[in-house]
């Protein structure tokens, strides 16, 4: 037991240097294609093609991880995979070859955070330290900030930094991924169970929806805000900074997850991003500064790393052990893919036509208005399922489950 515990600095160390890969490219891909001259429809376009073809091959990989004979084996190839697209980059231009390596790049990181929450999960259950999984993701929270701030100085020079750095860091991940305890697929050995088994979960599909529902207005943030922030007179240097800014302000529910998943679970805490991601947005539509923008972001702690924490422990605690990758991977699918595709293309749409119509500043301020709406709508629906669920268990005098076990209520 010992000689485990020793083994979490090796995780630290892992998912800090992965998110700082991860934040080089994810929060300033899309400034990127600002400065070479995509217009905001083909931003949304390609925003969405890539979490489209994440979202058909994340079950894949979570098949794959199930059944390996090591989910680090599938973890290690993916990495190198992430480093090589990252790399590609600088060797491949045009609409075509850029659309084609975004694609490449978002399904192959959506399925490596995948099989990497399923390995540090998997770990500490093992040593019954679930709760330590926050402080390991918040590692990646500050690993990401801390691509913000690296990465601002860089591209106020020359954008093309993005992928060379992003590269370099895939490459030193690999240092720490490989020293990371080994954790078998379940699946290498005996019955093989059938991906689709997830959808018995019931009440984790109906959690799933919500997720992705608020993550379509929350893909709002990387798409057209860092264009919306630079049009209102913020600099890229600023930018840099608030990506960092909003890495940061996911640090208090990160330290205390564990107690407030403990004391108000899963399904109720989903109504925190819902109200938080509100907020943000009403106070962003009435934005006429860079810095009442900046501000708004203090509430980017309350928003998506929120649901992702705690869908992610959700998925631990009540999926049959032969299908945690696969759990992760429709976690991935809820809140990077699916909802991405579709808050890009319709997000590109409507900035398109609403930019056309009423300038560039009134239409973007238009954008985050319906969006606003848009999740007032979700928030309420899911604070009504909460109680039906609520009400039916008083009733009923039971459960959703137990941990381990098919959920079979709706």
């Amino acid at each position: 037991m010992a000689d485990k515990r020793t083994r979490l600095p090796s995780f630290y160390t892992y998912f800090t240097l992965f998110a700082m890969a991860a934040g080089s490219y994810l929060a300033f891909i899309n400034v990127y294609l600002d400065d070479i001259g995509m217009s905001k429809f083909e931003i949304g376009l390609l925003s969405a093609i890539s979490p489209l073809a994440a979202m058909l091959l994340q079950p894949l990989f979570g098949m794959a991880a199930d059944r390996a004979r090591a989910k680090n084996t599938v973890a290690i190839v993916l990495m190198c995979l992430l480093a090589v697209t990252s790399g590609l980059f600088m060797a491949l231009r045009g609409r075509i070859a850029t659309a084609t390596l975004m694609a490449i790049w978002t399904s192959v990181h959506s399925g490596l955070l995948s099989v990497s929450n399923a390995i540090a999960l998997e770990h500490l259950g093992e040593l019954g330290m679930s709760e330590r999984y926050g402080r390991i993701r918040l590692c990646y929270s500050l690993g990401y900030a801390a691509s913000g701030g690296l990465l601002g100085r860089l591209i106020a020079q020359d954008m093309a930094w993005i992928f060379p750095v992003s590269g370099m860091l895939c490459l030193l991940s690999l240092l720490p991924l490989v020293l990371l305890p080994r954790i078998g697929g379940k699946q290498s050995e005996g019955e093989k169970i059938p991906w689709t088994r997830i959808f018995r979960y019931r009440r984790l599909m109906a959690l799933f929806a919500f997720a992705f529902a608020l993550t379509v207005s929350n893909s709002y943030t990387y798409t057209y805000m860092p264009v919306y922030f630079l049009r209102l007179g913020g600099t890229q240097e600023l930018y840099g900074y608030l990506v960092f800014f909003m890495a940061a302000v996911e640090t208090p529910f990160l330290l205390l997850s564990g107690r407030l998943i403990r004391r108000w679970g899963a399904e109720r805490l989903m109504l925190v991003p819902a109200a938080s991601l509100l907020a943000r947005w009403i106070i962003v539509t009435l934005a006429e500064s860079p810095i009442l923008v900046f501000a708004s972001n203090l509430l980017h702690g309350g928003g998506f790393i929120v649901m992702h924490l705690t869908l992610a422990r959700y998925v631990a605690d009540t999926v049959e052990p032969g299908l945690h990758a696969t759990g992760q991977a429709m976690v991935s699918v809820a809140l990077f893919s699916m909802s991405r595709a579709v808050g890009g293309l319709v997000g590109g749409w409507l900035a398109e036509r609403l930019c056309a119509n009423l300038g560039e500043i009134e239409g973007l301020h238009r954008l985050f208005a319906l969006n606003a709406g848009f999740v007032a709508a979700v928030g309420i629906t899911l604070a009504f399922t909460l109680c039906f669920w609520q009400r039916r268990e008083h009733i009923g005098g039971g459960s959703a489950g137990k941990p381990g076990r098919p959920i079979q209520e709706a």
